[in-house]
Order: C-alpha cells, then structure tokens, then sequence
C-alpha cells in the first residue's frame, strides 16, 4: 500500500473510531488526515500535468576525457516539494542531479568517453512536502552531443621503418598514377573506341564511353580495425578506444611529415577518407568519434593504390595474421590486457609476420601510447 492509500486508510478508521466513540480529538485528526491525503491526492494530479526540465544547449563537441557540464531547472517552479533528475547518459549509465523548485543547478558527468553520447530518456524524481506522495514523471527530451578521441603527440614512428615508407620529411615513392573509373557519358565524336563502356551502350543502345579521373596519389594508407569480437573494457578505457587513438595518432604524425595519409574504418560501417588539410583532419576525428565496432567478419583493407604501403592498427590478432601479405606494419592493441584480471595475448602467430619485414607494435593496457607507437622495433622482441 502506497502512502497515500495508508494515509487515506488511517484518517478513514480514525473517523469511525471517534463516531464510535464520541471523541472529538480523535475526529479532528482523522479530518486533517484526510485532509492532507487530499491534498496529496491534489499535488501528484497537478505534479503529474506541469512537471517538465529545461536543460541548456549541450556543447556541440567534446574531447574524451573531458567534464560535461550543463544546466537544468524544472520549467514550472511554483509547485512546493523535492525534486531530482535522474538523466541516463549513453556509454556512462545513469546520473541523478538534485533540482530545486526554484533556480538551476548543473548536471556534470565526469571523463566523458568517446562517442555518441544521448543525455535522455530522464526521469523527474518529485515528493510531495509532507511526503505522502512519491512521483516518477518521464522527461522525453533527449539531447546529444559528438565526443572525439583525445590523440596524443608522437615522435618518432616504429612504422617509418615499414615497407616503402622513410624516416623524416621523405615520404613514401608513388608509382605512376594511372586513373580510375569516374562515370559514364555520351560519346563524341572522334574518341577512341577502346574507351568505350560496352556494358552501358548495350543497356543505352548508343555509344557510351568511360569517363576516367586521376585518383589522389597516397604515402600511406591506416586500417583501423574494429572487430567487435575484441572489444575488452570499460567505454573509454576499452581495447578498441585504445585502438582508435593509436590510429587517429599515427595519422596525424604521418600527415606532420608531409604524408598524404588515407584511413580506412573497417567498424559498423566502413568509411575511407583522405587526410591532407586541417579540415580533412577535422572531418576525421568526427569520424573516429562515431565509429562502432562491428559484429564480426572481415576488416576491410586492399593494398594502397599503386603498392603504397599500409599499416593495421587492430585488437584482434587473427585479422593481422590473415591479412599478413597486404601489410608493412601492424599495430596490435593487445585486448586481453584490458579484461579484469588482465591477461596477455599469445603473440607466437606474429612471428610469421616479422619474419617477412613487417614492423610489428603491440600495446597493452597501462602503456604510455606515444612511446608504445614510437618503439614497435623493441616491441618485436616480445613477440612469440
């Protein structure tokens, strides 16, 4: 029986029992009982009817890591009793702020981790002044906000020595560029018949001849690989939180040499930019903000255009060996490490790749990513 019911009941039987009775104490204290249940009665229909939050705009943008903060205040204030806010924040759980009737107060959500992060579905906690009434009233209101990977600085790189690519300013050799399918279009006269498209003039049934563009010429390509399958950890303190900021890194790092850099996202969906401006390096932390792990299968990952080398940056050691003969260095975040109590992966299969002159890096949960990226030729000694 809820405390209104209870109160309802005691102020019922105090009434009979003065009537029974004839005392006139004992009716006035089954009146106000009953008078207050009323009023309890009263404040849930109205608390029910105007209870809603009004939370300031979100920042568009965090870093992981970062302290969220922002304010919230019930929008209709004039109702008397204790109120909290308990907002259910993706990837972090549930947080439960004290509203005042009157005013604002902050929500905070400490070292907010990468990613899509909803603040809602929330819910009003209310109690009525003389606490006969306890409420929970759903707030609809969902807000969102992108969290991107904090990427540390590196120096040196373990994968300058990989493939094709070389120390400092030097960036990797291109090869003739040669040129890919762009479109279809009509053909003109004097064009040479080896351009024709034979398939789209069948459907056309005119001539039809293959538009061609240079494609961008490529020092390296960066796989991230996020296999579901290997994701060990917290969110934000994750294997593949790990991994994502390693690839993020040596991104940069290759770009602060001069590198045409192109990072391909093998997660929930597959996405492949190119990194040159300060704008493609914006475009890419949104992109490893939002990038998911997927359930299984293949990582995606063809050999650069033209032999340009490629580096994997995976927790899944099975994909780095099947994909050993389209490699110049792996990059292995050993997820084991990150289960509670902390394992180590069995690195013998990697063998197979150093054996070919592939740079091999492994980080493990605890390590100091910079000097982790910058030592994978020591790292390699750990290796079987």
């Amino acid at each position: 029986m809820s405390r209104l019911g209870a109160a309802l009941a005691l102020g019922g039987a105090a009434i009979i029992g003065a009537w029974s009775l004839g005392s006139a104490v004992a009716a006035v204290a089954g009146v106000t009982v009953l008078l207050a249940a009323a009023g309890g009665a009263l404040w849930r229909r109205r608390a029910r009817r105007v209870l809603r939050v009004h939370r300031d705009a979100l920042p568009t943008r965090l870093v992981e890591g970062d302290t969220l903060r922002y304010g919230v205040a019930l929008t209709r204030p004039l109702l008397p009793g204790t109120f909290s806010l308990e907002e259910t924040v993706s990837r972090v759980g549930r947080v439960t702020v004290g509203l005042p009737s009157r005013g604002r107060c902050e929500a905070r959500v400490d070292e907010i981790p990468r990613g899509r992060i909803t603040i809602g579905p929330s819910v009003v906690e209310a109690e009525d002044p003389l606490g006969l009434v306890r409420l929970r009233v759903a707030v609809s209101e969902i807000g969102e906000i992108v969290v991107r990977p904090r990427l540390p600085r590196l120096g040196s790189l373990s994968t300058d020595g990989a493939g094709r690519l070389r120390t400092g300013a030097g960036a990797a050799v291109r090869q003739p560029t040669g040129t890919d399918l762009h479109g279809v279009r009509e053909y003109r006269a004097g064009e040479p018949m080896r351009s024709v498209h034979w398939i789209s003039t069948a459907r056309r049934g005119e001539l039809m001849v293959r538009e061609l563009e240079e494609p961008a010429a490529e020092d390296v390509v960066v796989v991230l690989d996020l296999d579901g399958r290997a994701e060990v950890g917290p969110p934000g303190r994750s294997s593949l939180d790990e991994a994502v900021r390693a690839a993020g890194a040596l991104v940069v790092a290759h770009g602060d040499r001069g590198r045409t850099v192109r990072l391909v996202v093998s997660g929930t969906e597959t996405q492949s930019l190119t990194v040159r401006t300060t704008g493609d390096r914006e475009a890419m932390l949104d992109v490893l903000a939002l990038a998911r792990p997927r359930a299984g299968g293949r990582w995606t990952a063809l050999r650069g255009r033209h032999g340009t080398p490629v580096v994997l940056v995976t927790a899944r050691i099975e994909n780095a060996v099947r994909g050993a003969e389209r490699l110049d260095a792996v990059v292995l975040v050993d997820a084991a490490s990150y289960a509670v109590p902390a394992r180590s992966t069995e690195t013998a299969p990697l063998l197979g790749l150093t054996t070919r002159g592939t740079i091999v890096t492994i980080v493990r949960a605890g390590d100091d990513l910079p000097a982790a990226l910058s030592g994978g030729l020591g790292r390699t000694a750990a290796v079987g």
